[in-house]
């Protein structure tokens, strides 16, 4: 009689279970559509923040106002490189002392470039680093420039410390204009690393030749040593400031690298799937990034960031794409983002296109895509090539990304 008033026992069974099947399907497309949001790290605005060096003005002075002068002296002497790539290896490789002349043309170059700030490297011509090729001969033959300084001085240091001093000073620059231009990580890193050879290099020499500082643009023997070759407490007085600026200018170009450039670049430059995965909301929010607010130099940012969100930080975050991945919101009051974590986030977007990795989802993708489609006409143009390059990416260019 019950069975009979409510119907057969096996219906109800199949009619829960289907209601079951409907509604589980329901939710793993709602979940598959919808695009991974950001993690803590994402939502702390320190750890994309504008990234900042100290002044180097104490370390290497300057003339301001010629920076068209200085960018042209650049690139003469990358042209010599470019021109004479063998003989710059063979320098850098060697264990004598013979300088080849394009090598020390180059090097003239470069010192009279020392002497101004400013100047561009490769900000007129960004394709040169902005693609998905493992190599970019440009930015090793600025490679190979720093490494000829850096050598240079070493060779004549013994003869004449203060030209040594020179050219210490100029691939220190070189490496400070490449970290002020960062296009893509691989030009700051270049930087970074320039940066910290030359300044280990220049307080050994400091050490050993504190006399330099007080005389170093003159091709004369260093002053204030006497006969012994011991250093005067006079020459030691004037170099041991010259020391103690390029000690805390290493010191904080070693915090910056470690406690900053190293975390954000392991979540955006990454083809291992699981941290690909983690970090889909991130590099969508970084990419997304208030357009023309931020610049590479000036910015005062906290150096610590932290993996915590900022207090009182909404969970729908200005600049990222909503729930349903279809558009790209800028809002100029949202945090700002150094440009090149901007670039190098599109150019993860562009990966995104083909692989999110084990946990990334239909809609990470379709996200991606998207974005990238309007970030054509964002107002930066390093922007606007990062974006051409991501969406011209190929899955087999993909497949063969190392």
């Amino acid at each position: 009689m019950i069975l009979l008033m409510f119907g057969n026992a096996l219906g109800w069974a199949l009619s829960i279970l289907l209601v079951v099947a409907v509604v589980a399907s329901v939710s793993y497309i709602d979940r598959t559509a919808r695009p991974t949001p950001p993690d803590a790290f994402g939502l702390d605005a320190r750890n994309a923040a504008p990234l900042r060096l100290p002044d180097v003005s104490s370390i290497a002075p300057r003339v301001a106002g010629r920076e068209a002068e200085a960018t042209a002296l650049y690139g003469q002497a990358l042209q010599l490189v470019a021109q004479n790539r063998a003989a710059f290896d063979a320098f850098n490789r060697a264990d004598h002392s013979d300088t080849p002349e394009p090598v020390a043309e180059a090097g003239q170059l470069l010192i009279r470039a020392t002497g101004l700030a400013g100047g561009s490297i490769f900000q007129h011509r960004p394709e040169a680093l902005i693609h998905y090729r493992s190599e970019t001969p440009e930015l090793t033959d600025v490679e190979r420039l720093g490494k000829a300084s850096l050598r240079g001085a070493m060779i004549v240091r013994r003869v004449n410390p203060a030209a040594g001093l020179s050219q210490l000073r100029a691939g220190f620059v070189l490496g400070e204009r490449l970290f002020e231009e960062r296009i893509t990580s691989a030009e700051l890193n270049a930087g970074l690393q320039l940066l910290a050879e030359s300044a280990a290099t220049m307080k050994l020499f400091l050490r050993q030749n504190p006399a330099i500082v007080s005389d170093n643009t003159s091709n004369s023997p260093p002053r204030d040593i006497s006969s012994n070759g011991e250093v005067s407490s006079a020459a030691m007085a004037i170099a041991l400031p010259a020391l103690a600026a390029v000690e805390a200018f290493d010191a904080e170009r070693l915090a910056l690298t470690k406690t900053v450039v190293l975390p954000i670049a392991g979540r955006i430059r990454t083809l291992d799937g699981p941290t690909i995965s983690r970090n889909l909301g991130n590099v969508r929010r970084w990419a997304t990034s208030p357009p023309g607010a931020s610049t590479p130099t000036g910015a005062t940012i906290p150096t610590t960031p932290t993996s915590a969100p900022s207090p009182g930080t909404p969970s729908g975050t200005p600049g990222d794409v909503g729930s349903s991945g279809d558009r790209v919101t800028h809002d100029n009051s949202a945090a700002v983002v150094d440009p090149v974590w901007r670039v190098e986030s599109v150019l993860a977007l562009g990966r995104a296109r083909f692989g999110v990795g084990p946990t990334g989802t239909l809609g990470d993708q379709r996200a991606a895509s998207r974005i990238l489609n309007q970030l054509q006409s964002d107002p930066d143009p390093r922007i606007q090539r990062a974006a051409a390059e991501a969406l011209a990416l190929t899955v087999e260019q993909f497949r063969q990304q190392r």
